[in-house]
């Protein structure tokens, strides 16, 4: 079962955090959005363009319920915890699930960084997702951890001190 799940919008350092939780816990990180590329042979890109974020969000339901029972670091994609039946499949495991939250100023700072992030050029329609989701994130998380101005490294040690706390 995953050890710790981190969920949060694109660009709040999911990936990253998660990778660096690992290597401090001497377990695997498994990123969801990274396991679906690799079974599929697709970017993320290509998958929403050929199939559409619909049938996308389907292929992300699929791939949390093989990740959930292994003991890893989860990192989610953003839109994973949207769907009821994700956050079902989240909750399923004794794993607490962090919200990794950031500003949206800090948010398009990162994405702007990467183009193949598939929402990008819809700015507007990106906020008002960012709003909607960090209503859901934070009902979700038994730990949410700003990272605005903060190192990755500073992140990690938030984490592991609230994790011991719970």
């Amino acid at each position: 079962m995953a050890k710790l799940i981190l969920i949060g919008f694109m660009g709040s350092g999911k990936t990253t955090i998660g990778r660096l939780l690992a290597e401090k816990l001497a377990i695997p990180q498994l990123d969801l959005d990274a396991l679906i590329v690799q079974e599929n042979k697709q970017s993320i890109n290509d998958i929403f363009t050929e199939v559409g974020e619909e049938h996308f969000r389907k292929m992300e339901t699929v791939a949390l319920k093989k990740a959930i029972n292994q003991n890893v670091i989860l990192s989610t994609g953003g839109g994973a915890p949207i769907k009821k039946l994700n956050q079902t499949i989240l909750k399923s495991v004794d794993a607490p699930i962090v919200f990794l939250n950031a500003e949206f100023k800090t948010i398009e700072k990162r994405i702007n960084r990467d183009a193949s992030w598939p929402l990008l050029k819809r700015i507007a329609e990106l906020k008002q997702r960012y709003i909607k989701r960090n209503f859901i994130y934070r009902d979700l998380a038994d730990i949410e951890i700003t990272t605005d101005r903060k190192s990755p490294d500073l992140i990690v040690e938030a984490i592991l001190e609230k994790y011991d706390e719970i």
